[in-house]
């Protein structure tokens, strides 16, 4: 009896096979992504539509605006209409952000409050003459241990410090 050898050649994909592949599946990630970082319960919220977002975001009281504005930084795409809401709302807000800058030991969430700062600065509200502010921000800077946050975040302060 004869043997029949059968070889079994690799599948070569094709690269266009490739390319349509990835683009199926990258968005998947993306998706996934992001709503993997969203926390429970504000899942609901950010499937709003924007617009609808930034209508409802004013009604809820400011520690769950600073959750919400932190969450927005974790998204695809990301945006920061909610921290400069906040950092809109100018010194009523300060003493609210002093708290949370100076009893955080998390690097994000320092330096996103030196964003909104920066952004209060800018836009919004001088903060050149709020010796607290800018002592509580280097006071944030010294906790920092990753780089490229306390470089941004030294730069921020500088910026600060020379508005006049």
């Amino acid at each position: 009896m004869d043997k029949i050898h059968v070889v079994a050649k690799p599948h070569k994909l094709s690269y266009v096979s490739i390319v349509l592949l990835i683009i199926v599946l990258l968005p998947c990630c993306f998706i996934w992504n992001s709503q993997e970082t969203i926390p429970p319960k504000y899942v609901e919220f950010f499937k709003l539509p924007l617009q609808k977002q930034l209508e409802v975001f004013d009604t809820y009281p400011l520690e769950t605006q600073f959750e919400i504005s932190i969450v927005e930084t974790t998204i695809e795409p990301p945006h920061s209409g909610f921290s400069r809401k906040i950092a809109s709302k100018g010194e009523i807000v300060l003493p609210f952000l002093l708290n949370k800058i100076e009893n955080s030991q998390d690097e994000d969430v320092l330096a996103h409050i030196i964003e909104i700062f920066d952004y209060m600065n800018e836009f919004y509200y001088p903060l050149n003459k709020k010796e607290d502010v800018t002592k509580s921000m280097k006071k944030a800077i010294q906790k920092m241990k990753i780089a490229s946050i306390k470089q941004r975040s030294e730069e921020i302060l500088k910026k600060i410090q020379k508005n006049n």
